[in-house]
């Protein structure tokens, strides 16, 4: 009798991620009633090409969040990114060794934020805040601020080219959702990320090299960060100093609603992910119902102060 009652009493166990799903849906549902023009074939595939850089951004992000630090230089890392290309790239020819070099500006950056938080003690928050500066600054330095057009046409297939209907940026970012997935769920290294997040000092006592690792969390981000830099610039096909500019807030917002807390500890890429087309789906519906831009920018920081919200209530708060 005593078994029936306990299994009775028994809660339910429902993945984190299947409210973030729901919710996506039910956004998807309401914005296609109010828009007929919401679930055409050519809509969604401009959300999904639209998601991809925030989506690549976000995953290097998620692995930052995690490990209980924060990003806030990713969207002056894509800029930085973005007017280094297109300032050595030439007119024709091989491309790739150039998104490589955008890909080693991002790690460049990621190294500094890891060496300035993890050898040089100084708090994330304050870390890539100052480094956000400096690394927007060096993007207006490249070229006085002045835009960079870049008439290589084989450079553009990253940001505006297809496979099919297919975006080749939006493949680019499922690869790498499911790439950095893998390693956080199933490495050795991913289960550091999580460790030190929920408990440094456990963590460190538990033998694992705490400043090792947060380096890497932050090479990471920063690498992440250059490929969606190198994305933009093929995607707009100009070098721009100001690229990226308020990308850093929106990441965060996204990794949040997706189940990342930001006290550390928890949180996965998939949910990142679905996070990222919250907040592009909700932007494409807002364009689609023809709400002025002011008000879309109060509607994305409601998202984001809900975002905090809903975080506080798995996590019971912060301290």
């Amino acid at each position: 009798m005593k078994a029936i009652l306990k299994g009775k009493n028994k809660k339910l166990h429902v993945p984190a991620i299947v409210p973030i799903i729901v919710s996506y849906i039910i956004l998807c549902v309401i914005i296609a009633v109010l828009s007929p023009n919401f679930l055409t074939v050519r809509n969604i595939l401009n959300i999904g090409q639209f998601s991809s850089m925030m989506g690549v951004a976000a995953v290097g992000v998620t692995f930052v969040i995690v490990s209980g630090g924060i990003d806030i230089s990713v969207g002056a890392i894509m800029g930085l990114t973005c007017m280094t290309i297109a300032k050595i790239i030439p007119k024709s020819g091989f491309v790739i060794p150039f998104i490589l070099i955008g890909i080693g500006v991002g790690l460049a950056c990621g190294a500094v934020n890891g060496i300035a938080i993890t050898f040089g003690k100084v708090t994330p928050l304050i870390a890539t805040l100052a480094t956000m500066s400096i690394f927007r600054g060096f993007a207006f330095i490249w070229n006085n601020g002045v835009s960079m057009p870049i008439s290589n046409k084989e450079f553009g297939i990253l940001g505006r080219g297809s496979v099919g209907e297919i975006p080749v940026s939006l493949i680019v970012m499922i690869l790498i959702v499911v790439i950095f997935s893998l390693v956080m769920k199933y490495t050795t290294f991913g289960r550091k990320v999580y460790s030190i997040g929920g408990n440094t000092r456990a963590s460190y006592l538990s033998g694992i090299n705490v400043k090792a690792t947060r380096f890497l969390v932050y090479l990471i981000s920063g690498g992440l960060a250059g490929l969606a830099g190198a994305m933009l610039t093929s995607q707009i096909g100009a070098g721009v100093a100001n690229g990226g500019t308020g990308y850093e807030m929106d990441v965060i917002a996204a990794v949040i609603l997706g189940g990342t807390s930001l006290t550390g500890g928890k949180g996965n890429i998939v949910g990142s992910f679905i996070g990222v087309l919250i907040l592009v789906t909700l932007n494409n519906g807002m364009n689609l119902l023809g709400v002025q831009a002011f008000w879309q920018m109060v509607a994305k920081g409601l998202v984001l102060m809900l975002a905090v919200v809903l975080d506080v209530k798995r996590t019971g708060g912060y301290e």
